[in-house]
């Protein structure tokens, strides 16, 4: 629902061998490659990448409502002190189990974590300013899992973010039908 003369869609091509570069770019989004494997890096070179003024993020597996630049938009619009925006994920093909953790303990733990002033974003789910990004140094590219996490934690310490309940994204579960460890680490 948002013009697309106001936004761009940059896929990073982080060293697939797949067909997830032709296929970005057959669909209009602008491909940026990131030879080093690792998802911070990757991040780090989309948001690198972006040419607007805030910068959101998702994840391939993660489905936004139609309406979702445009609620950030809104939320950033309303106040110039907010450096950071984020809402929760929930995995909707999950085990009840996993969709319940999602839906309550976790959401009330992101949304807890704001007030406190230690927020805790997901990577499929947060929007920036980009001179915040900057201003912060970016994604920690060494860390092997959390690096989402870590930029709101140290974004915090300078800038406001806004937990918005509102703010929803459906991701795939696929990391953690391969266990729980492994899913720190993906």
């Amino acid at each position: 629902s948002y013009p697309k003369d106001r936004y761009e869609v940059i896929v990073v091509d982080n060293a697939s061998t797949d067909s997830t570069a032709l296929i970005a770019r057959e669909w209009g989004a602008r491909v940026v490659e990131e030879p080093c494997k690792g998802v911070a890096r990757a991040r780090q070179t989309g948001f690198l990448a972006a040419r607007g003024e805030i910068i959101a993020s998702t994840d391939a597996d993660t489905a936004v409502s139609p309406d979702w630049l445009a609620h950030i938009d809104q939320v950033f619009r309303a106040s110039d002190y907010t450096g950071g925006v984020y809402g929760p994920v929930y995995w909707p093909d999950g085990k009840p189990l996993e969709r319940w953790m999602l839906e309550y303990p976790v959401t009330l733990i992101l949304g807890l974590s704001n007030r406190f002033g230690r927020s805790l974003w997901w990577g499929s789910n947060f929007a920036i300013r980009r001179e915040v990004f900057l201003a912060i140094g970016g994604f920690s590219t060494d860390m092997p899992a959390g690096e989402d996490t870590d930029l709101s934690l140290r974004v915090n310490r300078y800038y406001n973010i806004r937990y918005d309940p509102d703010l929803i994204a459906y991701s795939s579960s696929r990391r953690i039908k391969r266990g729980y460890v492994r899913l720190t680490y993906d």
